[in-house]
């Protein structure tokens, strides 16, 4: 009997994003969930699918008030008004694609498009650039380096406690999702509380978070949510549980690098602090072995990711550009699904042009980061971000 053809690591890609792009059980629960009128938390592994639940949870709260702006009433003053919706990261170049993740789930639940003016998608610094613009009473406070985070969010709730009520309620939402909440200052999230209404049934306000403490790079002290007026708790909160991005082995190569589990004892590990290791081992979602950290919530691939050591940088460059041509021709692997990361945009600088050797001119690479001028030495080196 003639075996079948096994499929090469593209059309594998392909299946597993058909897969993810089916909503888990777990996931279906959480955008269900009606959480108007008082705040809720979503924490959860990297990987579980947090912002993709963030989207459909918008497009449910924007369509449950679609369908009561929609029912008939006998005066037009008792319709019920469109509420004002803020979706909010703090990377800019993750916006579009929320924006289109959020209108993407809102066409799939209602069969139609998004409601223009409901929702306001933006990054931080975005959304007080556009109230400042909308609005002459408010005025925009460029963020940079030398102003620190939480003495920005200060001097906005400055400007906020000298408004009058009125003045200020042209400024609040509705409703707020925010997505990678553990990169907030918790000022910032006090500051984004003062932004809301309070909701008039219960006067609490629409502020849900999606939050991931092993992904806090900017190192912010988990807040006290009572000390914002939060109240979390009583089944305000929800915690998933499962990786869709890698594989286990993927995971517990890059957990036990983390934690620095072959360092030396002395040695100080200064990113223990992001794995938050202790909520994980307390949900049994990992383990401590003589043979170093073992994780649980994600499925095992059944290959085991590859580390490499090469004489130079000239080897290297030539291993890699050669590894990239054979998965784009070879293993047809889309080059929007290749990524190079380096440490340093100037890192490898003869890349591009070694690729577009070793594949014929078939290849166009395209690098992204800052770039210095190369050095006038001959040894080959590669990029900072390069994508296919």
């Amino acid at each position: 009997m003639r075996a079948l053809p096994v499929a090469n690591l593209g059309a594998q890609i392909e299946a597993l994003e058909a897969a993810t792009r089916q909503l888990s059980a777990e996931q279906q629960q959480l955008i269900r969930q009606d959480t108007w009128g008082h705040p809720y938390l979503v924490r959860g592994v990297a990987g579980s699918g947090k912002s993709l639940v963030m989207a459909y949870h918008v497009a449910w709260a924007v369509l449950r008030h679609q369908r009561k702006n929609q029912q008939l009433t006998l005066f037009a003053a008792d319709r019920h008004s469109m509420p004002r919706v803020a979706a909010l990261c703090l990377n800019r170049s993750f916006i579009p694609l929320l924006e289109r993740q959020i209108e993407d789930a809102y066409l799939e639940l209602a069969g139609a498009p998004l409601p223009p003016g409901v929702v306001t998608i933006n990054h931080l610094n975005g959304l007080f650039f556009e109230l400042a613009r909308e609005h002459d009473f408010f005025h925009y406070i460029p963020a940079n380096r030398a102003r620190e985070m939480g003495k920005l969010a200060g001097e906005y709730l400055a400007q906020l406690d000298a408004l009058s009520d009125s003045l200020l309620d042209r400024l609040r939402f509705d409703a707020m999702f925010i997505d990678e909440g553990q990169d907030l200052h918790p000022e910032i999230i006090l500051l984004l509380h003062a932004l809301l209404r309070p909701d008039p049934t219960t006067t609490e306000r629409t502020l849900t978070i999606y939050y991931d403490d092993a992904q806090n790079i900017y190192g912010h002290q988990r807040p006290t949510w009572s000390h914002f007026g939060l109240n979390v708790e009583g089944g305000r909160a929800a915690f998933m549980r499962t990786c869709y991005r890698n594989s286990r082995e993927v995971i517990e190569l890059g957990l036990n690098v983390l934690l620095g589990t072959a360092a030396d004892e002395k040695t100080r590990v200064q990113t223990r602090r992001y794995a938050d290791i202790y909520t994980l081992k307390e949900k049994g979602l990992v383990e401590e072995t003589p043979r170093g950290w073992r994780a649980y919530f994600a499925e095992p691939a059944g290959e085991l990711p590859q580390v490499r050591v090469f004489q130079n940088r000239a080897e290297q460059t030539e291993w890699l550009a050669a590894a990239l041509v054979n998965l784009t021709l070879e293993e047809q692997v889309r080059p929007e699904d290749i990524l190079v990361l380096a440490r340093t945009g100037s890192a490898f600088p003869y890349l591009e042009e070694t690729v577009r050797q070793f594949s014929e001119g078939r290849i166009a690479l395209r690098s992204v980061g800052r770039q210095t001028p190369r050095p006038r030495w001959t040894s080959r080196c590669s990029c900072p971000v390069t994508s296919l």
